[in-house]
């Protein structure tokens, strides 16, 4: 049998697939989808993945800039490896 995987992940989920906490995904990360109104909201794995994608490069590119210099390293030191 094959395992499913969600693309819609719930905050909980989403901030480990990214390996931050909820309250840095909340802050720093792309805004959630809501499924409907009043309903649940999910973060999209493929724009995790792009969000992702695009931090990982924007250190090099910020080092002329202190305080979001700052913010990236302080996400950086905060994924699981």
């Amino acid at each position: 049998m094959t395992p499913l995987f969600a693309r819609g992940l719930c905050a909980r989920d989403a901030a480990k697939y990214c390996g931050i906490s909820i309250a840095r995904l909340r802050k720093y990360g792309p805004p959630p989808l809501p499924l409907c109104p009043g309903g649940p909201h999910i973060w999209d794995i493929r724009t995790l993945d792009k969000w992702m994608d695009g931090s990982a490069g924007q250190l090099a590119a910020m080092a002329g800039n202190p305080a979001e210099r700052q913010m990236l390293e302080a996400l950086d030191s905060h994924v699981v490896r």
